[in-house]
């Protein structure tokens, strides 16, 4: 039961995220789509973070 209520969450359209992220009239972006983006924008900034700790840290 609660596997397919996530797997329904997952498909269903995230207005909020279509509303702030289309780019055309129409285009529209799941929840599943959502949670995927904002993973790899943390994994951007965490390989940012490493790389920076790996030369040294900020030159400041």
């Amino acid at each position: 039961m609660k596997k397919e209520a996530i797997k329904r969450w997952w498909n269903a359209e995230s207005e909020t995220f279509s509303m702030l992220c289309a780019t055309e009239d129409g285009e529209t972006f799941t929840h599943g789509q959502m949670v995927l983006a904002n993973l790899g924008v943390v994994a951007l900034i965490l390989a940012c973070g490493i790389a920076g700790w790996l030369e040294g840290g900020a030159a400041w």
